[in-house]
């Protein structure tokens, strides 16, 4: 497969250090480390952090649930979020499963604590939805989910995390939104859209992706009613 044209001339520092640290672009799409106040608090005793599974209406402690998508078989919580920490090269739990986990418990966290950190929480949190719907569809006829599925939605994934970026920037919780930055998160959106329908997944998944990627304009349809509606 073609690496995607990189789009990382418009993210901020700390993203384009992400995508930019190889030599050469890498050709599926992953989360960087899991941070380590994350870590700290899951491995407290007084923190149960949840994770729910909209797709089949249940919650379960995060450790579990992962060990129930099959991403760790082993019995050390502690072993794996020490591999977590580490970048994509010198951990030990491969992708996509890594990945996987780490998009997973940044939805749990931001669910648990009402908070999200940074962009990447918007996209953990979208395409942690999008995974559990695939892997019920899946469980239900008997299929397991493309291993290279992150490297079919890279291109797509990062457009998703350029929109999150300008959607902070746009801070919509602050006492005076940025509304110039609408005409961007437009133009973000529409790319979503058009990047979704090139990305080859199987028609079991296909409506959870067209779903996926229509959320940008449903949001910004909503913002924009809000920014008329508070023009004199």
């Amino acid at each position: 497969m073609t690496p995607p044209s990189p789009i990382t001339e418009c993210f901020t520092w700390p993203y384009h250090k992400h995508f930019c640290r190889r030599s050469t672009p890498a050709t599926a799409f992953s989360w960087p480390p899991l941070s380590k106040d994350v870590a700290h608090s899951l491995r407290s005793s007084t923190v149960i952090m949840e994770i729910e599974d909209i797709a089949r209406g249940v919650k379960a402690e995060w450790f579990r649930h992962v060990r129930a998508e099959g991403w760790f078989k082993g019995d050390d919580r502690n072993f794996l979020l020490d591999q977590l920490n580490r970048p994509a090269g010198e951990c030990l739990i491969p992708e996509p499963a890594r990945s996987n986990t780490i998009a997973t418990i940044r939805y749990g966290f931001t669910h648990t604590f009402h908070k999200a950190s940074d962009a990447w929480d918007g996209v953990a949190h979208e395409y942690s939805v999008f995974l559990q719907h695939c892997s019920e569809r899946h469980r239900f006829i008997g299929l397991k989910l493309p291993n290279d599925l992150l490297e079919r939605l890279n291109p797509f994934l990062q457009l998703y995390l350029l929109y999150e970026i300008l959607y902070l920037k746009f801070a919509p919780l602050s006492p005076s939104p940025d509304y110039s930055m609408l005409p961007s998160m437009e133009r973000a959106a529409e790319k979503i859209e058009a990047a979704a329908r090139q990305v080859d997944v199987p028609p079991e998944i296909r409506g959870d992706l067209v779903s996926f990627a229509s959320g940008p304009g449903h949001q910004l349809h909503v913002m924009m009613n809000l920014s008329d509606d508070d023009d004199p």
